[in-house]
Order: C-alpha cells, then structure tokens, then sequence
C-alpha cells in the first residue's frame, strides 16, 4: 500500500515548513504511528509520525529544504511494491508537473578555459526528462537544461556524466584545503597538468583566508530576526526605565514558598512579575493593546508571554487570562509551560495570542537592558538583575537589594505620560507584593 507523506499543517498560522531531521533513511522499514521526522514550523519544531507502514521508499526534499503546507515531500509503500509515476513526481517543488525540457540551440558556455556545450532549442524536438533526473539535477545545483539527452531522454546517468563532465579538477590535497578554508574552487585556475588545480595554486589564498565556521541562517534564529526587525523599524520604540526596592518582595517570596512548600509548588519572580504586569494592565487597558491593520485592538483578558531562552533560539510561551488567575495558579502555570519550552515539547497555539511580553535576564549579571517589542504587542518589559546598592531612606544611606526594569512602548499606541503611570504602577506592585494577592 503507498501511503503519501504530506508536510503537515501544526498551527493556524503556519503555511510552509522546514525538514529539519529525517529519523529514518531510504529503505528503512518504517512503523505507522512512530517518529518519522522533525518540521519547524513557524513558531517550534515539531516531531511528525508516520501516517502508514512500509518503507521509506522516496522523499523528494532534503534536511534543510521549506515546503509549502500540504506539499507531497515523501511515499512509504511495500519493499517491493511498484511506485506509479504519478507518485514519483511529489508537489514538494513549487514545479508540480513534470515538463517536457525543449532543447535549445547549440550554445557555448565559457568557463575560464573550458567550454560547456549547451542543448539547445528546436521547437520540433523534445526532450523527456525522469523524475530522477530532475530530483539529482536540483540536489546538485545543476541546470537540466543543459544537460545532453541520449535517445531523447535525461536520465539520472546523463545528469551524473554532464557533472563528472564540468567537475573542476584538483589534486587530493588541494581538495581538502579548498574545502577546510571554504574556498570555491570554481575561481581558482590550475597550474598543473591539464588545469588541474594543485597545493601551491591555494598558498596566497590560505594565508589570507579567515577561519569561521558557517552556520544556516535559518529555523527560529531567522524568524526571530525577521519578526524583530519589522518591529524595530516599523514601530518606534520609546523607553522609560525606573529601580525597584525588592527587599519586600525577596521577603514576601520566601514566605510565600513556605507556605505552599506542602504542594510541592514555587513561586518565582518571574511569576511575581507575571502577577504585577497582569494587575497593572487591567488598570491601564491602553497598554494592553496592539496594532493590527487600521485598528488598535485593546484586549479584555491579559496574555502575557514570558521570554525563554531555549537550545532552538528563543520562544515565548504565552500565560493566558492571567488577570483571572492567583499567583499560585499563575505559578503552577508559567512552571509547566515554560518547562516545556525549553526541553521543545510546546504546542505552537500555546506561543499566539499574547498582549505583553516580559524578557527576565536577572538570573544574569546584567544591570540594564533594552528590549524589542514583540509585534503586534504593544509593550514589552526588561528585567534586570537584583543587585545592592546604597539608596537613601528616611535620610540616611542604607544598602537595599534594587532590581531595574526598562518598558519599552510603541509610541504610535502609547505615550509617555500612559507609560510613566504604568510603570509606576509595576513598581508600587513589586515593592508591596501583598497587594497581589487582593
């Protein structure tokens, strides 16, 4: 039985996906309901089972490649099952039918010293092209085009030749270099025999070649950057920073934790911090608002998304209805969802939706930061480290524990009088924590 693999649909908003790990290789005997691979989606990655049994018999993507939602990138069929054609084709590229390459007139192709004769094109002859062909020739970068048919058909050995034919020669060692330094040998021209590129062609290269080693600019480091720097340069940033005494809040914290010792639950500052955003958002409504389109929506419940920094980059799993929940719930809540997304088992759905973010660096030494708004928010609030510093109280200079908080806003939703009193109002929170628990 040929049971299709589809790049399956893990969220609302997600339209294509990333193939990022194949668990099992061609040929291997595959079990419906085990892991198959892992996708990126637009938000997490994923584990996807396998829809049938069988064995893996093609996949038309590769480790690396995005495909649209519901693109066909694989068949699992029976060891020894015939595939049709119209399988073999997959719709993982964006050509879904298979065409009929013309050929072209005879043209010349110059590379440095070699000349690489081109098909090319009559308008009565055609040539056939197998899937394989075409699958080999876009794995090797190859114009198929350009590859010479034998009886009127492109195989996956006319495609092998045409590249064994135009394969830049080099020695052994001049290989290896090439390929430790990251140099195109493409652009080198070769002293020995034939242009055969050897060890002494590369010595100016080496010794002014940088060592680095080149890492994909993909995955959720690229959707980051890009969601990111739409915000910074599409919303404009006003920045409003205030110091917290924590001593009340340390003291509050520790007793808190006593108490609920016997439940086997912790309150963290983050949680604390959840607890004061989320009050002070019911109270000044404006700040929990975003842009969408030509509307501000200003939101009824508080979504507040917690910044996790996580093996795969960062995520921000999102507390729901939070002015509806006591600290404890939001403390039982932010433990289990932030848990798992730092070990990558997050539902996508459970990082939409939110109305704040908070980035919390105070588990490191850090005493001020900045951070960008995640849009369409609003809003977002850096967290520094707690550190003690000499402060005047009642006219006399005391050490104290002082934590500072930065708000960053977008000035076209919220201005600075709205964002001083917000402010504010965190601060009065933090520093008379019993007042969350009103």
């Amino acid at each position: 039985m040929i049971t299709e693999i589809f790049m399956p649909k893990m969220s609302t908003s997600m339209t294509e996906g990333q193939l990022v790990k194949m668990y099992k290789a061609i040929g291997d005997p595959v079990e419906k309901g085990e892991p198959l691979m892992e996708i990126m989606t637009d938000k997490v990655n994923m584990e996807v089972e396998a829809t049938g049994s069988g064995v893996l018999r093609e996949m038309f993507i590769k480790e690396g490649d995005s495909v649209p939602v519901g693109a066909t990138i694989g068949i699992i069929a029976d060891k020894d099952e015939e595939i049709p054609e119209k399988y073999l084709k997959g719709t993982a590229d964006n050509d879904k039918k298979e065409e009929k390459v013309e050929v072209k007139e005879e043209v010349v192709v110059e590379k440095k010293d070699k000349k690489i004769k081109a098909p090319a094109s009559t308008s009565n002859k055609k040539v056939k092209v197998t899937p394989r062909a075409k699958k080999l020739a876009k794995d090797k970068g190859v114009d198929i085009s350009l590859v010479p048919a034998k009886d009127g058909v492109v195989t996956e050995k006319e495609v092998m030749s045409f590249i064994e034919a135009n394969k830049v020669k080099a020695s052994p060692l001049a290989e290896k270099m090439a390929s430790d330094k990251n140099i195109d040998l493409k652009d080198i021209e070769g002293s020995g025999v034939g242009g055969k590129i050897m060890k002494a062609d590369l010595a100016g290269l080496m010794e002014d070649s940088q060592e680095y080693e080149a890492v994909p600019f993909t995955g959720i480091r690229k959707i980051v950057a890009d969601r990111l720097s739409s915000s910074k340069f599409t919303a404009p940033h006003l920045y409003f920073s205030v110091e917290v005494d924590m001593k009340d809040c340390i003291d509050f914290r520790v007793k808190a934790n006593e108490k609920l010792s016997k439940k086997q639950l912790k309150i963290s500052f983050t949680d604390i911090f959840v607890a004061a955003v989320s009050k002070s958002l019911v109270e000044y409504r404006e700040v929990n608002a975003g842009i969408f389109d030509d509307e501000i929506r200003m939101f009824k419940n508080t979504n507040i998304g917690v910044a996790v920094e996580t093996e795969r980059g960062l995520l921000v799993p999102v507390i729901n209805n939070t002015n509806k929940m006591t600290l404890s719930e939001i403390a039982e809540k932010s433990g289990d969802i932030i848990s798992r997304a730092r070990k990558g088992q997050i539902n996508p759905d459970e990082m939409k939706d939110g109305t704040f973010t908070i980035s919390n660096l105070g588990l490191y030494d850090i005493d001020f930061f900045t951070a960008i708004i995640n849009p369409p928010q609003s809003a977002i609030l850096a967290v520094s480290s707690i550190k003690e510093k000499p402060v005047v109280r009642d006219g006399e200079i005391v050490i104290r524990p002082i934590m500072k908080l930065v708000l960053s806003v977008d000035h076209r939703i919220i201005d600075g009088a709205l964002a001083t009193k917000f402010l504010d109002q965190i601060k009065e929170y933090l520093e008379n924590p019993a007042y969350l628990c009103l």
